[in-house]
C-alpha cells in the first residue's frame, strides 16, 4: 500500500468511523513506525486534523494489554461476519458496548493516567447509550454471509491496528477473509459467484513478451492480448512497461464482457509477470487470488551446455 492510498483510507474510512462512533474530536492515532505511517504527507494530514500521534512499536511488550484489548474486539466483530461498512459500524458499536469495564483496568500502568481514565469513563458512559442505539435499530443486526473480501479491504485496514484477550469463538475459526485452497469448500462469493466459478486471467511471461488471456471458469476464451498486439515490438528494454499496458488493455476487454472479479494464473519467469498483474488492477479488475503455474523441472530433460564467454 502506498502513502497516498493510506491517506485516502484515513480520510474516508477511519476518521468518519471515529466520528460516527462518538469518540469525539480528541482521539489518538497509534502507528507501528511503518514507512507509510510516518510519511511526511501523513504527518501533515494528522497535524492539519489536530490528531495526537503516539509512536509506539507494534511489538513492544508494554503494549500487550492494549493489543489484546483491540484483538478481542476484532474477534467479536469478525465472528458476526459483516457484509459491508455500514453493518461493520453497527456491529462494532454493539460489541463495544459488551466489553466489560474491568478489562480497561488492566491498562493501568501501560497508558498514561489521564488516557487510561478517559478510556475507563468512555466505557462507563457509552455502554448504556450504545445499548439504547441497538434497541432503536431493531435489535440484533442481521448476520448475513460475507459476500466480498474485496469490499472489506478498507474495513480490514480499520481493524488491523486495533490489535482485549479471551478464547476466540468457534465460529471465528471457520471464517476467513482469504480465498479457499483448491478443492476446499467455502461460502465466500464474489459478485454472486463462488471461487470455482470466477473467470481466470492467464498470464504467460516470456523474456521478450507477455501474453494475457481471459477465460471463464470452463476455459472458454473471453479476451486475449499481448505486448506485440498493443504496439510494443522489438523493444526489449521496456518489457515491464509493455506488460503493464497490456494488463490495462486486457482488463478493459474483460470489463466489457462483464467481468469484475478474477483469478490470476501466472506462468513463466519473464520480467513482465508482476507488471501485468499491476496493470490488471489499474484497469479496474478485482483480483481474488494469484497462482504461480510456472513449470519447474525435477531433474527432467538435460539442460543445454553452459555458455562460454
Amino acid at each position: 500500500m502506498k502513502k497516498e492510498q493510506y491517506i485516502k483510507i484515513l480520510n474516508n474510512n477511519i476518521r468518519q468511523s471515529a466520528e460516527k462512533l462518538g469518540l469525539g474530536h480528541q482521539w489518538t492515532f497509534q502507528h507501528d513506525n511503518d514507512p507509510k505511517h510516518t510519511a511526511k504527507v501523513v504527518k501533515k494530514w494528522l497535524a492539519d486534523k489536530n490528531i495526537n500521534v503516539l509512536q509506539w512499536p507494534s511489538q513492544s511488550p508494554d503494549l500487550n494489554p492494549i493489543e489484546n484489548l483491540w484483538s478481542e474486539l476484532k474477534i467479536r466483530v469478525m465472528a458476526r461476519r459483516p457484509s459491508n461498512l455500514k453493518e461493520l459500524e453497527l456491529i462494532a458499536k454493539d460489541e463495544w458496548a459488551k466489553i466489560p469495564v474491568e478489562t480497561c483496568k488492566k491498562l493501568n500502568g501501560v497508558l498514561e493516567d489521564d488516557l487510561a481514565h478517559e478510556l475507563h469513563e468512555l466505557l462507563l458512559n457509552r455502554a448504556q447509550v450504545l445499548r439504547d442505539d441497538r434497541k432503536s435499530l431493531g435489535g440484533n443486526v442481521l448476520r448475513t454471509l460475507y459476500t466480498s473480501s474485496v469490499q472489506f479491504q478498507g474495513a480490514e485496514v480499520q481493524l488491523q491496528d486495533l490489535t482485549f484477550s479471551t478464547t476466540p469463538p468457534k465460529s471465528s475459526k471457520e471464517f476467513s477473509f482469504y480465498p479457499p485452497f483448491p478443492g476446499q469448500d467455502s461460502g465466500l462469493t464474489w459478485g454472486g459467484k463462488k471461487f470455482e466459478e470466477l473467470p481466470i486471467v492467464h498470464i504467460k511471461a516470456t523474456y521478450n513478451n507477455t501474453h494475457i488471456q481471459v477465460t471463464d471458469s470452463e476455459g472458454q476464451s473471453m479476451a486475449r492480448t499481448s505486448c506485440g498486439t498493443e504496439g510494443f515490438r522489438n523493444i526489449k528494454k521496456s518489457t515491464p512497461i509493455a506488460a503493464q499496458t497490456t494488463g490495462i488493455a486486457a482488463a478493459a476487454k474483460a470489463q466489457a464482457k462483464g467481468v469484475t472479479f478474477v483469478r490470476v494464473l501466472v506462468k513463466g519467469l519473464g520480467p513482465g509477470r508482476l507488471s501485468a498483474i499491476k496493470g490488471l488492477t489499474m484497469g479496474g479488475l478485482e483480483i481474488v487470488s494469484i497462482t504461480d503455474n510456472t513449470p519447474v523441472p525435477h531433474n527432467g530433460c538435460r539442460p543445454r551446455k553452459a555458455r562460454r564467454m
